[in-house]
């Protein structure tokens, strides 16, 4: 994981399930694109309620709540590790829990009359979510089950 400030991605993904929900605020559901932009490189986005608020110009509280809702409402999982001795955050990673489009950074530059679907053979693959989110996802899990003695 490198540390070093984030580039977001050309665009952010709002998919329909999230864009809809009427329980969230809009700041919610434009954070949780902004989650997904930056969650294009390591599968998960580590960036802190401050990042965000001084992003947004909101409190760092208004932050916090929109990730809960998010969270509360199964958009996203937020996990976070702690030094064990002292209980300290050490890290937190957001797993956008819907799919993440990777991105390849490259704008689209000029319309072309023959690019529709009936013709495009490519599949669809923006349903996938990024391999490194489930791996770390489920790495987690994992540890939290062996350290509770569940396993």
């Amino acid at each position: 994981m490198h540390r070093s400030t984030e580039e977001p991605s050309y665009f952010a993904v709002i998919p329909a399930v999230v864009r809809y929900d009427n329980v969230l605020t809009d700041k919610a559901k434009l954070l949780y694109g902004e989650i997904t932009a930056l969650s294009n490189a390591e599968g998960y986005c580590y960036a802190t309620n401050g990042y965000f608020a001084r992003l947004y110009n909101v409190g760092k509280q208004t932050i916090s709540r929109a990730i809960a809702s998010l969270e509360a409402r199964g958009h996203i999982t937020v996990v976070i590790d702690k030094d064990k001795a002292t209980n300290e955050v050490l890290a937190r990673r957001i797993f956008p829990l819907t799919p993440v489009v990777k991105n390849d950074s490259t704008p689209i530059v000029k319309k072309r009359k023959d690019n529709n679907t009936r013709n495009n053979k490519a599949r669809n693959k923006t349903g996938n979510i990024p391999l490194k989110a489930i791996e770390g996802l489920y790495e987690y899990q994992l540890a939290q089950k062996i350290a509770g003695g569940q396993e």
